[in-house]
């Protein structure tokens, strides 16, 4: 089984840990790196090759496409970032194709869900 590649990024230690947790308990899914500042992610993402990043955003951050997620995308379109208001516990996922997921209210094992469905969709070029 191929395992989906989780990388971490600029998130509270609490969230992360709880994260981290929720999907070292997954038999498909691994964290492959946690990068502490959004200023390193694309280059992290070179060396990792994660099929998902994870990170915080503000909330002003969260109603459009952070500057980070924006700079991934660019650099890897198939990539999928989701976004967790680290605030209220919201999450957002983007992906590179129309259309933004509002997911709501989060607990870790609804990122596991969400990433999960996300990676079972095809790609269409």
């Amino acid at each position: 089984m191929e395992r989906i590649q989780i990388l971490l990024v600029d998130m509270p230690l609490l969230l992360r840990e709880l994260i981290e947790e929720a999907v070292a308990a997954q038999p498909d899914m691994n964290v492959v790196a946690t990068v502490p500042e959004p200023d390193a992610l694309v280059e992290a993402t070179r060396e990792a090759r994660p099929d998902f990043v994870l990170f915080g955003v503000t909330p002003e951050e969260a109603v459009s496409f952070p500057k980070a997620c924006v700079a991934l995308l660019d650099e890897n379109p198939r990539a999928r970032a989701l976004g967790i208001e680290h605030v209220e516990g919201q999450a957002i996922l983007y992906e590179l194709r129309p259309g933004r997921t509002e997911i709501g209210e989060v607990a870790p094992e609804d990122i596991v869900a969400v990433i999960r469905e996300a990676a079972a969709r095809p790609w269409v070029e």
